[in-house]
């Protein structure tokens, strides 16, 4: 579930909302708070302001955690099944600069990626070109400036730092990649 919304109810505590992505969620059920890695366990689950024991993939809800501190979590949060999914620092991904921009984005240029409810600072890395322009689609690395929670197939948006105009979108095709810059521009290459 990635997270939408935070909010404390006295007597109740802390609250989040959001849409459910995959799986399901029980009242009791210990999750995992991404980033961060904090264990917490469910209090209490509302699906369209009705309380429930359970939802699923595709329902609004509203989570109350127990013990959980407010601090600790934040709008583009995850909340996840604990180890199903961790942050990242750099992704592989397809991406592809809409036919009306008449931006290009640039080797290095520092981007907004919008995916699911987070927004990173990145850069993006153009494996064999020093530009990207309007329509053209091309594979890249793109390193964020802090930890996204980001899984393959994940589609996301790219807005300029500034002014802020989206440019384009993209895929998703390595969550986590690793290693020196050969290394994983021939990788990424060969899955793309």
């Amino acid at each position: 579930l990635p997270v939408d919304r935070v909010f404390t109810i006295q007597g109740f505590g802390t609250v989040v909302t959001g849409t459910v992505q995959s799986g399901n969620l029980k009242i009791g059920q210990e999750l995992e708070i991404i980033p961060g890695g904090i264990k917490v366990k469910v209090r209490g689950i509302q699906s369209h302001e009705t309380k429930t024991d359970k939802v699923t993939f595709g329902d609004r809800a509203a989570i109350n955690f127990q013990g959980l501190n407010k601090n600790s979590v934040a709008r583009g949060f995850q909340c996840a099944t604990p180890g199903y999914i961790k942050s990242t620092s750099e992704i592989g991904a397809n991406i592809s600069i809409l036919m009306n921009s008449d931006k290009e984005i640039l080797q290095n240029q520092r981007v907004r990626i919008h995916l699911g409810t987070q927004e990173v600072m990145a850069r993006i890395s153009i494996l064999d070109k020093k530009s990207i322009i309007s329509g053209e689609n091309e594979t890249v690395i793109i390193k964020c400036e802090e930890p996204l929670v980001a899984t393959i197939n994940d589609r996301f948006i790219i807005r300029r730092y500034s002014p802020v105009v989206t440019i384009g979108g993209g895929q998703v095709i390595d969550a986590h990649l690793s290693g020196k810059w050969t290394d994983k521009k021939t990788y990424i290459k060969l899955i793309s």
